[in-house]
């Protein structure tokens, strides 16, 4: 994956304008706008060092030829489908989300020592 492919995969994932990006990056709308309608393969790495910071990612994520946050994992087909459902939604709905499962977890495991407690107690 090339860098502009990249950008372009972040933008999308987290519904972003140009705009969005220059304004909380500090990297000029006409430069982000170059990178993309040219296609761009690298980049300064003052530019570099500000993506990665504002999409919460490495620099090496970004720069390296595969998706940020990659890691090899073997995921069932509903785990899949749970991951691209969380990716189409704003990062702040996604923290929302990963708190409530959370929370079930916990009680999850409180209601199995609960049980557990029953059974030797």
């Amino acid at each position: 994956m090339e860098f502009f492919e990249k950008l372009e995969l972040l933008i999308k994932e987290n519904n972003l304008k140009t705009a969005d990006i220059s304004k909380g990056t500090g990297i000029p709308y006409t430069t982000i706008d170059s990178m993309l309608k040219n296609k761009a393969r690298s980049i300064a790495v003052d530019n570099a060092i500000k993506l990665a910071a504002f999409f919460d990612i490495t620099v090496e994520e970004l720069m390296k030829n595969k998706e940020p946050g990659f890691t090899p994992l073997n995921l069932t087909e509903t785990e899949i489908q749970l991951v691209k459902m969380l990716r189409k939604l704003p990062r702040d709905e996604q923290y929302k989300i990963i708190g409530r499962v959370e929370t079930i977890l916990e009680r999850i495991e409180d209601d199995c020592e609960s049980g557990i407690k029953k059974i030797t107690g």
